[in-house]
């Protein structure tokens, strides 16, 4: 057997019970039943020609193979999501990305500034990182966010930084 015979959707199922080291809070995230998660992940493991987890009491631990296999899956489905928000850009549909980067100071209001934002542009993802203020603004530099949300902007480089606005009294 071979991993090229594995579908999408026992990819997906994997990775969401190796999240979860827990077959039954996987089935409920992804609507099925535990046997059908069990099954789809025994194929997944039969094509891969290894076990992929093991018992660890009543929680399922990745084995090494399926450590291995977790990376991979996981770059898959980051690939997956990035063509269908490249194709729904081109296609209108989607209306774009905008990848934001908020620190751990500004990760409380940001969801909510950002809901509003999305409720005036319906078409819009928002891919929202939380992270230190050393990694964001390496995100920024990197061109690897659209916006930063911070409480102090950087020093130098070439970011233009603005104020919240003031809340009406």
């Amino acid at each position: 057997m071979s991993l090229d015979q594995a579908t999408l959707r026992q990819l997906r199922i994997f990775e969401c019970a190796a999240r979860h080291a827990h077959l039954g809070r996987a089935a409920d995230e992804l609507g099925l039943t535990q046997p059908a998660v069990s099954i789809q992940l025994a194929r997944l493991a039969e094509y891969a020609g290894a076990e992929l987890f093991e018992r660890s009491g009543r929680r399922k631990r990745l084995t090494e193979t399926g450590a291995a296999l977790l990376v991979e899956v996981r770059g898959i489905l980051d690939r997956l999501r990035e063509a269908d928000e490249t194709l729904g850009t081109l296609t209108g549909g989607g209306g774009g990305v905008l990848r934001v980067a908020a620190t751990t100071t500004a990760e409380y209001f940001v969801p909510r500034l950002l809901a509003g934002f999305r409720e005036k542009r319906p078409g819009l993802r928002i891919r929202l990182t939380v992270s230190n203020r050393e990694a964001v603004i390496r995100d920024l530099a990197d061109g690897l966010v659209d916006l930063a949300i911070m409480g102090r902007s950087p020093a130098g480089g070439a970011c233009r930084s603005a104020p919240s606005p003031a809340r009406p009294s």
